[in-house]
């Protein structure tokens, strides 16, 4: 009996130290692994979604900050709803998928918000112009899927997107809901 309480404790306790330090891969073709987006446009919200999301995320529940985020998202499935308009975002004005086909983030830290959540520190790329960005987001846990969602909001002249157009606004607000599974 010893034996069996001995080999369960020893299980359960490999079972939380795996569950702790797992490598994630977005489960690509998810429609829920979208980056979404708002800007406005002569005053009106316009959304939008890239999705094609693969990376990985080396999550560390124990001590999240030894957590590591790389992520890319494919800027060619733009979607805005309207074809002639996902079209143009695509040319060198506003994206430039021709030279620049992804955009990509790359965590430099990780910590735990006093308020719950987690902040992610990191460089965001878009159309080749790297920026520090700071990310808040919730983790939830359903099985081996992880559920990673947060927004944040950025100045689309810093990455030379769209130009010095006067009818578009500047801040992008940016959200994200990424479901990843243990590779």
């Amino acid at each position: 009996m010893f034996k069996l309480i001995a080999s369960t404790l020893v299980a359960v306790l490999l079972s939380f130290f795996v569950v702790d330090n797992l490598r994630l891969q977005p489960t690509n073709g998810n429609a829920t692994d979208v980056v979404t987006f708002t800007i406005k446009n002569f005053g009106v919200n316009v959304d939008g979604n890239i999705s094609g999301v693969k990376g990985s995320i080396d999550w560390n529940a124990a001590d999240v900050t030894k957590t590591t985020v790389q992520l890319t998202a494919d800027v060619n499935t733009i979607n805005t709803g309207i074809k002639k308009r996902d079209d143009h975002l695509k040319k060198d004005d506003f994206f430039d998928v021709q030279k620049h086909p992804e955009l990509t983030f790359k965590s430099t830290k990780v910590t735990s918000m006093a308020t719950g959540g987690f902040m992610a520190e990191g460089n965001l790329t878009i159309k080749g112009i790297t920026k520090p960005v700071t990310i808040p987001f919730n983790v939830g846990i359903a099985g081996n899927q992880y559920t990673f969602k947060g927004e944040f909001t950025i100045d689309r002249r810093g990455f030379e997107v769209g130009g010095s157009s006067m009818t578009m606004g500047d801040n992008v607000k940016v959200v994200f809901n990424i479901i990843a599974a243990a590779k």
